[in-house]
This record gives structure tokens, C-alpha cells and sequence, in this order.
């Protein structure tokens, strides 16, 4: 069948959004898989009308040359379901388990720049149901107990909503507020028909839930430090497909959704949803956090600027922050922070540097922070790639010198979380003299670059290339999480013991969290104090 289409200004459907959705009811159904591309000049609008089977399970990304304005997903009834972009971007993966048989509407705005887009849709086929499991929570059979009457669930769930969930248990012989005790978490789930899975928190793999043997009841009961902080989400009804590999583990993304009994939600973005907030797991002992309250004086400035690469040949927006009152007799310390919009939003990081700078725990700075063009862009930019440490060296630094932001190498600092602490660590590598600080969170320095085939992979490629390097005067902050015992905390330990084996200033801090800005938020002003407190030794 072809595929029908529509394009309406973003001015039409502001004025008249009724109409727009009784338009878009009009549209033929689009036969999947779908893979198209359009043009789209500013501000259009095109939407796509998908035929969906309760439970199926729509998987996809669509991607733009330019920056998108929005992205809507829209159930048979008209009634908006997923925001799929948070603020502007080139692109964004799409999964979905439908709730209701009918016609799905999608529909992507472009920005203020004609674009070509492309969407790839499509249906994996599923696989048989799993087994049931069974319970194990002392204090949850006690409310079952209590209120689950002849099989009627209702009272449990009324007391489930006034008191909350988790369900947390102290775990014998410590109290719930001693970081080296245990508590017992129980998370909940209400209603779910084949599973329901974890999403964040410990470990690599998506944690399944249990269910109370016929009752709408889905539990998880998982033993945790007390100093434990994560955000998370709940995933009912995870597609099992045919398919395994990575096209099994995104499918959790199609019903990740907030936990509806977790009364904390971690809220970043006027766009969020239940599928794009995430709850907040924050235990009696975890780590505080000071430097996030409002700053009501000393507030530094926030300007946004864009840059262009001949290195790259690429543009990206880039993002400058300037303490309040710097000293104007000498030059400040600069950090440059990579994945600019997460580290704007989620880890409030410029709230953050006021506090910070207020309280003298470290000196005024200037700060950078760099987007990522699109998501390929940060993959293949990110991962310890030459190219983009040269950018940094050779066209970043000269970009802000021509706005007087400059500083010696002891104090440019470069700070990421993830592929961003990897190319932090690899860039300084490269140019010690430039660069005099890492401050890596989670890094992924399990990398290693594609060798030939019989030779597949070279994992920790930079600690291997530390190793034969003569010691520089790089200093390095590492974290990493306990529940990234996997791929991260290894790894970093060993990179640990490498730097201290060659004699390097460096501190690794290991925390109660996982791969999660939530955590690294907590370390960053570690990090920072570490790396820029004029107190610390300098080599």
C-alpha cells in the first residue's frame, strides 16, 4: 500500500489543533516495515498513520539532516502518548507496545532549517510467553496478607499508593542510614499480562519481576547498599521477540515508563512524560546533595554559540559559562564537559559551578559545553577517536581564545560521563600540554578500536597505550559505579592501578549507582574540587 502523507505549517496546527487531529484520522494506515525518506521545508509538519494490533511491538528511529522541532506519538483515540524529543534534535529511536488495536499517528516537525528526514519502522515478530516465578518479600506478604481479599487486589493497591513504593526493608545487623549495611528494595507493578522488567539499577542485565501467582500483583525484591542512588524505570510487557541480541534489549524501551508508586521523579524537562521521567531510588545513606539548591546571588551567565569543524566537517552548538565576578587579574580555569544538553539538564551543572564558586570550594572558571550533532555523530566522535581530539586541540581552543577565555594547561579540565570520559582520558593523552585534567564518570575504557578480524577487538586500548607512554603531568578523577560491575568498575580499577603504578596524581571514587547521570551528579563536584582546589598538590 503506499505510503499517504501530509505537511502543515507549525503556525496551522497551533492555531487550529483539532483540526489537525481530525486530518490526521484521515490518513491512510501505513504498510510496515517503513523505510522513507522525505523533504521537509521550515516548520513542516508530516505525519504517518501505522495500523497497530493491541501488543504489537513497533521499533524504529527516524533521523534528519538538520535539527528536528518536535516529535508526537499519538494513540487511535488522538490522546498524545510519547514525547519523543525532549528538546530539538537531529533524530531519536521509537519503540512502542500497543495498548489498543487502531491507527497510530507520528508526526515530526522540522525546525527553522528546510531538512530531509528519514523513518525506519518496523514490527519484530515475538516470541512465546515465559514462565511464572514466585514471591519472596517478607513485609509484601504481610500487606497481601492484609488486604488481598478472595483474590481482590484492590485494598492492596490502595495501601500500596498511600504508603509508596519501593517497599524498603532494613537488612540485620545495621540501620537502614549506615552506608555499609543493606536494605531489602521491593519494586511493583500492577497489571501486567506476560512480564515486567527494571530498567537502570543494578547490573548489566534488566532485572525481570515475579508475579503473586493469579493476582495482578508483579514484584522485584533486589538486596541493595544503603548508600544506594539510581534513577530507574518499570517495563510491563517487554516484547519477547524471535530475534536475541540488541534487538531483544531495546524492546525494553517500548513500555519503560515511570514508576506510577514512586512519588519521586526526577524532572529535567517541560517535554517529559511518563515515558521520557524516570523515579528516583535514593536510600537513607546515599549521597547528598548540597550543591544543587537554587543560587539566589552570584548567578554565572549562560550563552549559547555554535562552532564549525574543517577537522570534523561538521557544526554543533556549543554552550559558555562564566562565573559571576572572576577575578580579572588572572586566568581562569576552564572545564569543557561533553554532552552538553545532559549535562545542562539532568546534572544542572551550571546551578552546580555557582554553588560551587560561592562557596569557595573552587575558583571561578569558565566552562564549556559541547553538543553532540546526533546521536552516530557522538558514537563514532566520542570513542577515543583522533579526529575529534584534534578539533578540540586545534579549533575548540583557538574558537575560545578569540572570546578571551583561555587558560594553562594545569587547568583545563576535560570532563565527561561514559564515551565522554573515554575521549576526555584519550584526548589528554594525546596532548598533555594542552589539556592537565580528567575528570571521567563511568568512563567506557573497556573500548578498544576495530583491529582485523582474527584479531576482532583490542579491549582497554588506552590504559594499554598509558602503559607505553612516558608520565605525563595529567591528573585524573575517575567514579564509577558498584552496579557496573560488568563493563565500567573493572576496567577503571585497572586503569587505576596503572596510573598509580606510573606515578600519576589520580583518585577513583566507587559509588552505590550505575551508569546514570543521577549518580555522576554526585561525583562531578568531587571531581571538580579535586582537579581545580588550588589546596590539592600539583605535579
Amino acid at each position: 500500500m503506499p505510503l499517504s502523507r501530509k505537511k502543515t505549517s507549525r503556525k496551522l496546527v497551533k492555531q487550529l489543533p483539532s483540526l489537525c487531529c481530525l486530518l490526521s484520522l484521515k490518513l491512510a494506515a501505513a504498510t510496515l516495515p517503513i523505510e522513507q525518506t522525505i523533504s521537509l521545508d521550515a516548520h513542516q509538519s508530516h505525519s504517518w498513520s501505522i495500523a497497530l494490533q493491541s501488543g504489537d511491538y513497533l521499533s524504529g528511529k527516524f533521523s534528519a539532516t538538520n535539527k528536528l522541532e518536535q516529535a508526537t506519538l499519538d494513540d487511535p483515540n488522538g490522546k498524545r502518548i510519547k514525547q519523543l524529543l525532549l528538546s530539538p534534535s537531529q533524530g531519536q529511536s521509537l519503540h512502542l507496545v500497543a495498548q489498543q488495536s487502531g491507527n497510530y499517528q507520528l508526526t515530526l516537525t522540522n525546525a527553522a532549517v528546510p531538512n530531509q528526514l528519514t523513518l525506519k519502522l518496523r514490527k519484530p515478530a515475538l516470541a512465546m510467553k515465559t514462565a511464572q516465578t514466585t514471591l519472596a518479600s517478607q513485609t509484601l506478604q504481610e500487606l497481601i496478607d492484609q488486604y488481598v481479599k478472595a483474590g481482590n487486589t484492590e485494598l492492596f493497591w490502595q495501601q500500596i499508593s498511600h504508603i509508596g513504593s519501593p517497599l524498603i526493608e532494613a537488612i540485620a545487623p545495621h540501620r537502614i542510614d549506615e552506608p555499609k549495611g543493606s536494605s531489602l528494595v521491593t519494586f511493583l507493578w500492577r497489571g501486567a499480562k506476560h512480564n515486567v522488567k527494571l530498567l537502570g539499577g543494578p547490573g548489566h542485565e534488566h532485572h525481570t519481576f515475579k508475579q503473586i501467582e493469579d493476582s495482578d500483583i508483579w514484584y522485584l525484591s533486589l538486596s541493595l547498599p544503603n548508600n544506594s542512588l539510581f534513577s530507574y524505570q518499570i517495563a510491563p510487557d517487554v516484547p519477547t521477540l524471535a530475534e536475541s541480541g540488541r534487538a531483544q534489549r531495546v524492546a525494553i524501551l517500548s513500555t519503560a515508563q515511570r514508576d506510577p508508586f514512586n512519588p519521586n521523579t526526577w524532572h529535567f524537562s517541560e517535554r517529559q512524560d511518563k515515558y521520557t521521567s524516570k523515579s528516583i531510588l535514593r536510600l537513607a545513606a546515599a549521597p547528598a546533595e548540597p550543591w544543587l539548591t537554587p543560587v539566589a546571588t552570584h548567578q554565572g551567565t549562560l550563552s549559547q554559540s555554535q562552532i564549525s569543524s574543517k577537522i570534523l566537517n561538521n557544526s554543533r552548538d556549543v554552550y559558555l559559562y562564566r562565573s559571576a565576578n572572576p577575578t580579572a587579574d588572572s586566568s581562569l580555569p576552564l572545564v569543557i564537559f561533553f554532552d552538553a544538553e545532559s549535562y545542562l539538564q539532568q546534572a544542572q551543572t551550571p546551578r552546580l559551578l555557582d554553588n560551587l564558586v560561592n562557596a569557595k570550594k573552587i575558583p571561578a572558571l569558565n566552562a564549556v559545553f559541547i553538543s553532540n550533532p546526533s546521536a552516530q555523530s557522538r558514537a563514532t566522535e566520542l570513542a577515543c577517536n583522533p579526529q575529534f581530539s584534534s578539533f578540540l586541540a586545534k579549533e575548540l581552543l583557538p574558537w575560545l581564545a578569540q572570546r578571551n577565555i583561555t587558560a594553562p594547561a594545569k587547568q583545563t579540565i576535560l570532563a565527561g560521563s561514559s564515551y565522554g570520559g573515554l575521549t576526555a582520558a584519550c584526548t589528554a593523552t594525546l596532548y598533555p600540554e594542552l589539556f592537565g585534567g580528567v575528570l571521567s564518570l563511568s568512563g567506557s575504557f573497556w573500548w578498544g578500536p576495530k583491529m582485523d578480524p582474527s584479531r576482532q577487538h583490542q579491549p582497554e586500548w588506552l590504559t594499554q597505550q598509558l602503559a607505553l607512554k612516558p608520565t605525563s603531568t595529567v591528573r585524573w578523577y575517575l567514579s564509577a559505579g558498584l552496579f557496573e560491575e560488568t563493563w565500567i568498575l573493572p576496567p577503571n580499577r585497572r586503569l587505576k592501578s596503572l596510573l598509580d603504578a606510573k606515578g600519576y596524581q589520580s583518585q577513583l571514587s566507587e559509588i552505590a549507582g550505575g551508569h546514570d547521570m543521577l549518580a555522576w551528579r554526585t561525583q562531578l563536584p568531587e571531581g571538580l574540587i579535586y582537579l581545580l582546589d588550588p589546596q590539592q598538590p600539583q605535579r
